[in-house]
């Protein structure tokens, strides 16, 4: 009768290890999950109740991921520009929306380069929209290049581009990168076996993060580049205002 108690009491613990392990591992990984890690759900077979649990986790955790990635997706393609692949209005909004804490926390104070690229639109016109979208793609890749890896470039539509520089690491250099930018985006363009030429406007606004709202200082760096392009068709009566 020993010997059969015995048997049992092992066939019994044995039994339970079958059955607190895979419970064990699907518990882990349920709470891992609940805190947004990305596990991998074991696969358990030989107890049907575990078979079943740990096949409707891992179906769980294939459905979110995949609904993450669409989200994702869905997320990038309403806050990118489709053609040059920057930032647009959603993009520099949400990036705001973001930011704003921090940067009323620290008395924040960002640099505002309002954009508009000169002689586009006859090139537009005079030669087939997949030049103009070619050489919009080009000035964002160049004009991106022109900034330091902490600012923000974004296309707010047509041919009008804005740039925010943070004081946050250092103070930025205005003068230097609007001079930058015009020898940049200046440079001839090949696309399409033409030689084209672009110019660029540029209006500047210091925005005070405490002081007065981004549409307050937009308002300011836009009135700024309207000057700009002014001085432009007009040199002679050219005041100092960046173009």
């Amino acid at each position: 009768g020993t010997r059969w108690r015995v048997r049992l009491r092992g066939r019994a613990a044995h039994n339970a290890r079958r059955v607190s392990a895979p419970l064990k591992a699907l518990t882990i990984g349920a709470d891992k999950l609940s805190k947004g890690e990305r596990v991998t759900i074991p696969r358990n077979e030989g107890i049907l109740e575990i078979e079943v649990l740990s096949s409707s986790l891992s179906t769980l955790i294939e459905n979110l991921t995949r609904a993450e990635k669409d989200r994702n997706r869905i997320q990038y393609a309403a806050e990118r520009d489709s053609l040059t692949g920057l930032l647009n209005r959603h993009g520099l909004a949400a990036r705001l929306d973001e930011s704003m804490p921090e940067l009323k926390q620290q008395q924040g104070i960002v640099e505002l380069l309002y954009m508009d690229l000169d002689g586009f639109k006859p090139v537009n016109d005079t030669y087939c929209h997949h030049v103009g979208d070619a050489v919009l793609t080009i000035l964002g890749q160049r004009l991106s290049g022109c900034l330091r890896k902490e600012d923000v470039l974004v296309r707010l539509g047509g041919d009008e581009f804005l740039a925010l520089l943070s004081h946050r690491d250092n103070v930025p250099d205005i003068l230097r990168t609007v001079r930058r930018i015009r020898e940049t985006v200046g440079s001839p363009i090949s696309t399409d076996g033409l030689l084209l030429h672009i110019g660029i406007s540029i209006g500047h606004a210091t925005w005070h993060c405490t002081e007065e709202t981004v549409e307050d200082a937009l308002k300011r760096a836009d009135s700024a580049l309207y000057m700009a392009k002014k001085a432009v068709k007009n040199p002679q009566n050219n005041s100092g205002t960046l173009s």
